[in-house]
């Protein structure tokens, strides 16, 4: 965050036992983005069209907390993009810095109350594979899969819709919220290809690919 603009929230939520940690750049905070627990992930966007998407899309697609960007001005084209990319919330930095502070208490508030709601039951599989929806974790041979949230959202529609064909149409349209082109669905066979690998050690294709139309779980026979 920038130097005056950190000093001034960090003064409106003293009061909220709130403590912030600044990072300088996108490459310190993707380096410390898995190790530093945190509620919300505040990241100042200084110029969209020089900063590199591919800097941003890690943060925002495996963040592990809501993700509040304040920016310059920037298009209708451009949000677009950073809110299907995954960003929570978009704030101009010209903006009062209490109304800042607030949407960050709105956003930990949030999040609070989504940790607090009913846990999903694990799903297991076989010996070999157990999803976690609560905790977002998936385990091959009780060994924690290292898998990102698009891999893990993928997974979890597949299983959800086991047995059923799901076109890359509907799959793209289902995590992603977007519509899909050409370049779009090869992103979601680049994922699949990927999730199936990490897969293999179980010893078993678990997601079937069926020529032409789709793809599908098939959970292993009882």
């Amino acid at each position: 965050m920038g130097g005056e603009l950190f000093q001034k929230l960090r003064c409106v939520l003293c009061g909220h036992r709130i403590n912030i940690h600044p990072v300088m750049s996108i490459s310190e905070m993707a380096m410390e983005l898995f190790t530093l627990p945190c509620d919300l992930i505040i990241l100042v966007l200084t110029h969209f069209a020089i900063t590199p998407l591919e800097d941003i899309q890690p943060i925002l697609c495996d963040r592990p907390a809501p993700v509040l960007i304040l920016h310059a001005e920037l298009s209708v084209d451009e949000k677009v993009c950073l809110y299907q990319m995954g960003a929570s919330a978009l704030l101009q930095k010209t903006i009062p810095v209490e109304i800042c502070a607030a949407q960050v208490l709105a956003l930990i508030r949030l999040r609070a109350e989504t940790d607090n709601w009913p846990k999903q039951c694990p799903l297991v599989f076989g010996t070999e594979l157990t999803i976690d929806p609560s905790c977002r974790i998936v385990k091959v041979n009780d060994e924690v899969l290292k898998i990102t949230k698009k891999e893990f959202d993928l997974l979890l529609c597949l299983v959800r819709n086991r047995k059923q064909v799901l076109s890359v149409e509907q799959l793209y349209e289902e995590i992603w919220g977007d519509e899909p082109d050409e370049k779009k669905l090869k992103t979601v066979k680049s994922h699949i290809y990927t999730l199936r690998k990490k897969l293999s050690s179980t010893g078993k294709d678990y997601i079937q690919n069926s020529w032409g139309t789709g793809y599908r779980f098939i959970p292993p026979q009882s």
